[in-house]
């Protein structure tokens, strides 16, 4: 590694860290609600009754639709990532999102669901997906996809639509 990779490096670090502070700076959830395991299943549970909610953590921080829609619409104008097929998929595109969600707005309410894709217009399937489920405080849960980049409100007995994607047999949901 040259001198000018290692400037490089380094400025790279100090601009992630920076942005990591600035960020939580401008995303301040102060009014969070925390609430527990069980809670939180029962969110998810109100519009997936059969959903497994396998978890990582005992407590959870949920907060408005609001926050959590200004952030997602953030996300999918800055992060342009191209997809690379079993490198770069959506389980990846899943996995970030639920992580900046942690990293920058300190809320843990944001898992990754499996799920299977049909195309709107032919209803051929498309296959397996990985995307976003969030819980907010208000009881409501939306999926985001940035790999399909959109959000919607979840409804019971209703399969999401996003752009030209159904997402239907939501059969799980970690967080």
């Amino acid at each position: 590694m040259n001198d000018i990779n290692k400037l490089q490096k380094r400025l790279g670090i100090i601009l992630l860290v920076g942005g990591v502070h600035e960020l939580r700076d401008v995303y301040k959830v102060s009014n969070s609600q925390k609430v527990s395991f069980g809670a939180l299943t029962n969110i998810f549970r109100s519009v997936r009754p059969n959903i497994p909610v396998p978890i990582k953590d005992t407590q959870f921080a949920l907060a408005g639709w609001n926050i959590w829609q200004d952030f997602l619409t953030s996300v999918i104008t800055v992060l342009k990532i191209p997809y690379h097929p079993e490198i770069w998929d959506c389980d990846d595109y899943a996995n970030l999102v639920k992580a900046l969600s942690a990293l920058f707005l300190l809320l843990n309410s944001c898992g990754i669901a499996h799920c299977t894709v049909y195309d709107k217009n032919s209803g051929a399937k498309v296959g397996g997906h990985y995307c976003n489920l969030i819980a907010t405080k208000d009881n409501e849960v939306y999926l985001f996809d940035l790999n399909n980049p959109g959000f919607i409100k979840v409804e019971l007995n209703k399969d999401p639509v996003v752009k030209a994607w159904i997402y239907k047999n939501i059969d799980r949901c970690e967080l």
